[in-house]
């Protein structure tokens, strides 16, 4: 027996209120929907292909060295970052956002499968060094793509309402892939973290080259910043004049 009667419309519009309500109080506003969705989409994956290659990686090298070797890893990691970001701003001056973000997540799957079919071929002792010196790496290439995804689909207003939702998905995906991991191991062994890994950022290729088509006029221009003009580019001398960078720059290199 239903103790209070119930509207046939009411109940039909239930689901819209409640969608209503919960945008509201999220603050998600018309013409957020979409590209929220995208996001928090692309964040998930990325928080998977990250949990599944940093759990071998450093299971792998504690396996094989000692702790005392963790500083060559931290040098060599700042060395590699470093190349690879100036390769990357080289690239960045010449190719449109969708074919830098597009194979910047191919060149990451790529390095991810060859990574695990060397460890499985050949199990050299040396490739867990390679792997927990990548791992950052492989960390600092999925930020730069998100964001400058998330810059690419959102305006500044919606980039800072909107945040702290969409990296809501890296920590759900993070969350699912940290209790996964002992599950994963026991079946598959601690290498077949590593395929996941592989699987997670190559969905995450197929769904940007999705995202892209689209959006189909975002990410077409070299150089292309939000407002979707070409941005003018300082030197880098320059950019250390501003005294807050260099401020910026000291902290974060001392702090690292």
């Amino acid at each position: 027996m239903i103790p209070f009667p119930v509207d046939a419309n009411t109940a039909r519009d239930f689901p819209r209120r409640a969608l209503k309500a919960v945008s509201s109080f999220l603050d998600i506003r018309p013409g957020d929907g979409l590209p929220l969705v995208f996001l928090l989409g692309h964040s998930f994956l990325k928080g998977v292909g990250r949990v599944f290659f940093e759990a071998p990686a450093n299971t792998l090298f504690l396996n094989k060295f000692s702790t005392a070797s963790l500083p060559l890893v931290y040098i060599a990691a700042a060395v590699v970052s470093t190349i690879i970001g100036l390769c990357y701003a080289k690239l960045e001056e010449k190719s449109t956002a969708r074919v830098l973000l597009t194979s910047t997540l191919i060149f990451l799957a790529a390095t991810t499968g060859l990574l695990y079919l060397a460890l499985l071929l050949t199990g050299n002792p040396r490739l867990a060094m390679v792997a927990m010196v990548w791992k950052d790496v492989n960390w600092t290439l999925m930020s730069v793509e998100f964001w400058a995804l998330a810059g690419l689909l959102l305006d500044v207003r919606q980039g800072k309402r909107l945040l702290g939702l969409i990296t809501g998905g890296e920590i759900v995906g993070s969350i699912v892939s940290g209790f996964s991991v002992p599950l994963v191991v026991k079946i598959g062994g601690t290498l077949s973290l590593l395929l996941i890994s592989f699987a997670a950022v190559s969905a995450n290729v197929v769904f940007l080259i999705y995202t892209f088509r689209v959006f189909r006029d975002r990410g077409t221009n070299p150089g292309e910043g939000e407002s979707g003009e070409p941005e003018e580019r300082q030197s880098l001398l320059s950019m250390f004049r501003d005294r807050y960078l260099s401020m910026f720059f000291a902290v974060s290199v001392f702090s690292y």
